[in-house]
């Protein structure tokens, strides 16, 4: 029996459209959401102070470092294994792929809590952090449980259900201006900002994942949770390599922001922290298309590839690379018109001093959006190893640009120095790469 999800024409044109179709839903939502965000992340500095607010960004950095170093990006394996069972309506191995990566985001929500616990106090004492932050961040950490959404979100993208996954960011953003609003009027502390911050991710990724698994009941695809773990993996081969792959991957990558973060707080004390977690804000949005259309154009090429349309893979990556290219001149323009203006202006003249932070930040998240669609194209392919390497030479760049340059008395221009490295490796490295495995599926 066919399980559908929408009919999906042959050739890169149709393909596109379909990505562009989906990226209008999430860029829209993300437009108006990522300024509401940033709103939010404004008042919180006006409510309780740089360095109150740096306590909570570092309480949220540890909590999400450490759910995604244990976390496996179990997304990318049901996008990768699921796309041909989902077109051939093989309803049973579905569910099996699906309870498989269901169970390795328990063990992962289950060791990121234990670790939590155990490496609070030793991470506190390190990066000398004030008390309060000490106390808060292993009960902060409960996030975690909320914040590890691998399966969910890989049904909701290869069932081509992206305003679900919009809907959640929206969520998120509002209870954070609605929270920070009230601790500003109200005159709440750190303390009930950060409880504000922590309802924010547990409501809406615990939204996000109920209104997923309700999807699969209604389609009768609950996941199989039952038997040995060989049992479930039978028939989905190199999937052990691919999960372990792209988990290191994507722990080196995203742990990379969130350990900047507590090394900015450990080097520059939390209002160092906090200046960060400020240009940041600014350089993510300006980024945020390439992190919102890797994930969408992903399932696109599984389905290609799973069906045996290979060529239109070349056809869809040009023009991937093309719109890429224009994002990037794009961010260009605006940071180099308007970056001094809109840092001073959203966050205050004490955030002035973070600006060639942004400028460099912005450089390399407009790498990122030119390459976006390189690195989906590596996974589904099945080249996670390769995918791998290029994350670890980007990796060693950075740090090594980093502990030559901080020590120097860089520091935020030295980190964004090394956030530059880092892109330029990753971009390189993964355009290498992709011409290299395109003889594959030619």
């Amino acid at each position: 029996m066919t399980i559908a999800v929408g009919p999906r024409k042959s050739g890169a044109k149709a393909a596109w459209r379909n990505v562009m179709a989906n990226a209008s839903v999430l860029l829209g939502e993300r437009a108006v959401f990522g300024l509401v965000n940033l709103a939010a992340v404004a008042i919180a500095v006006r409510a309780v102070g740089l360095e109150a607010f740096g306590a909570v960004v570092l309480v949220h950095a540890y909590a999400r470092l450490l759910g995604d170093t244990l976390r496996f990006k179990s997304w990318q394996a049901v996008l990768r294994y699921g796309a041909l069972p989902l077109a051939e309506g093989r309803r049973e191995d579905m569910r099996r792929l699906i309870g498989l990566s269901l169970r390795l985001d328990v063990a992962a929500v289950a060791g990121s809590l234990v670790l939590a616990w155990i490496a609070a106090g030793w991470v506190a004492a390190l990066l000398d952090w004030p008390e309060a932050t000490a106390r808060w961040a292993p009960w902060y950490a409960f996030a975690i449980v909320f914040m590890v959404q691998g399966t969910p979100t890989g049904v909701l993208r290869l069932l081509d259900r992206f305003g679900i996954l919009a809907a959640q960011h929206a969520m998120s953003a509002s209870i954070r201006l609605a929270g920070a609003t009230a601790v500003w009027v109200g005159g709440g502390g750190g303390e009930a900002l950060m409880a504000v911050w922590f309802a924010a991710t547990a409501a809406s990724g615990g939204w996000m994942i109920w209104t997923a698994f309700s999807l699969l009941a209604a389609r009768g695809l609950t996941p199989r949770l039952g038997g040995r773990w060989r049992a479930l993996q039978q028939g989905f081969d190199g999937y052990w390599h691919f999960v372990f792959a792209t988990n290191l991957s994507a722990t080196l990558s995203s742990g990379l922001t969130h350990l900047t973060t507590l090394v900015a707080g450990g080097v520059l004390g939390p209002a160092g922290a906090a200046l960060y977690s400020v240009a940041k804000q600014i350089a993510d949005a300006l980024s945020k298309p390439a992190k919102l259309l890797s994930p969408i154009i992903f399932p696109e090429i599984s389905h290609m590839l799973a069906q045996q349309r290979r060529k239109p893979i070349d056809g869809l990556l040009l023009r991937a690379l093309a719109a890429g290219g224009a994002g990037a001149c794009l961010i260009a323009l605006v940071v180099g018109a308007a970056g001094e203006t809109l840092l001073v202006a959203v966050f205050g003249p004490e955030a002035l001093s973070a600006y060639d932070l942004v400028v460099l930040a912005a450089a390399a998240g407009a790498l990122s959006v030119w390459g976006f669609a390189l690195d989906p194209a590596l996974l589904a392919a099945g080249r996670a190893g390769q995918s791998l390497a290029v994350e670890l030479a980007a990796t060693a760049a950075y740090a090594a640009c980093l502990a030559i340059w901080l020590p120097a008395g860089g520091g935020l221009t030295a980190i964004g120095a090394a956030l530059l490295m880092y892109a330029i490796v990753v971009f390189c490295g993964r355009l290498t790469a992709v011409w290299a495995a395109r003889r594959a599926w030619n």
